[in-house]
């Protein structure tokens, strides 16, 4: 009798630990057909990627990062701009800006993965991920929508300012509607043409002149970089009575308490504030750092670069044509 109890709790141990190592959708008996072709594990509105590990987790894992690769893309390879319109800087930066705000909404997609079924087989397991089609769409949809939205703003100011902007919003636009096609979506057209950006730089309205006037305190190398922004986006600098725009520049360094032997601190203020020939007031840019140092010279060189980078993300402020 007792062999026969010891027999029974054996069994039901057994089959506890056998249920233990399944979870749902996972089988160890005949091999499912998307262990090879994903996609028949799938319906119409899925898209599928497998993947395969030493454990479940690892198997899971790999089936997602598969999913992932789907929607990889090469950014460097997919960008379209003129060759003439910027320097290798404003390529890297725009490639920069680009890079990093496809990752973020593409992995925004991938959030909605979800593991379908599992399999295991002898000392391997294999998972089977899946992508709702509808929803994904639907998330795109809406990020194409507003990205179209801030062209069709940005294009309407026509202004030269916006375009690094302007660029940096089409190829976003293009690398996500490839993603929409991808997965089956015929694709959203554009407001845009590259043409019709590109042609902002290069309109037949000619290049806008621009008057420079800084005031004494204004750091000689800061004048030559605010003079080279404006240039290398299609602005000349020129004397002040054939100029469209009068662009005044001040600069104000102001000491600020810091209890600390040999060195000083200081907030620098940089602003400009751009006029109409008519002498109307049409924009105001104000850019602040704030830096430590052995002296003043020494705090200002740490945030010089800073300032001229925050004074180009913000060109917009000024209203500029």
């Amino acid at each position: 009798m007792k062999c026969l109890s010891y027999l029974m709790i054996l069994v039901i141990a057994v089959g506890c630990a056998s249920y233990s190592q399944k979870e749902q959708g996972e089988t160890d008996q005949q091999e499912p057909s998307w262990l090879h072709a994903p996609d028949e594990g799938c319906a119409e509105s899925e898209l599928c990627a497998s993947g395969e590990g030493a454990t479940r987790a690892e198997a899971d894992a790999n089936a997602k990062k598969a999913m992932g690769s789907i929607f990889e893309t090469k950014i460097e390879s997919s960008l379209i701009f003129s060759k003439s319109s910027f320097s290798s800087k404003e390529k890297y930066e725009i490639q920069e800006e680009i890079t990093e705000n496809i990752l973020e909404r593409v992995d925004q997609i991938l959030q909605g993965v979800k593991i379908k079924e599992r399999y295991h087989k002898n000392d391997l397991f294999f998972s089977l991920a899946s992508l709702n089609k509808v929803k994904s769409i639907k998330l795109l949809t809406q990020q194409i929508g507003k990205l179209d939205d801030e062209l069709e703003h940005l294009y309407e100011l026509r202004s030269r300012i916006h375009l690094k902007k302007l660029n940096s919003l089409f190829n976003r636009r293009s690398i996500l509607n490839e993603k929409l096609i991808l997965l089956g979506h015929p694709g959203i057209k554009s407001p845009l043409s590259f043409s019709d950006i590109n042609a902002l730089k290069f309109s037949d309205s000619g290049v806008n002149k621009i008057f420079l006037k800084s005031k004494s305190e204004v750091p000689q190398v800061l004048n030559k970089k605010i003079e080279a922004l404006f240039t290398e986006i299609g602005y000349m600098i020129t004397n002040k009575k054939n100029a469209e725009y009068y662009l005044y520049v001040s600069f104000e360094d102001k000491k600020e308490f810091l209890n600390v032997k040999g060195f000083e601190k200081f907030t620098f203020t940089v602003t400009l504030e751009a006029r109409s020939s008519f002498g109307k007031k049409v924009g105001v840019l104000s850019q602040s750092e704030v830096s430590n140092g052995r002296n003043k010279k020494d705090a200002f060189i740490k945030v010089r670069s800073k300032l001229i980078e925050n004074i180009q993300k913000n060109l917009g402020k000024l209203n500029l044509k």
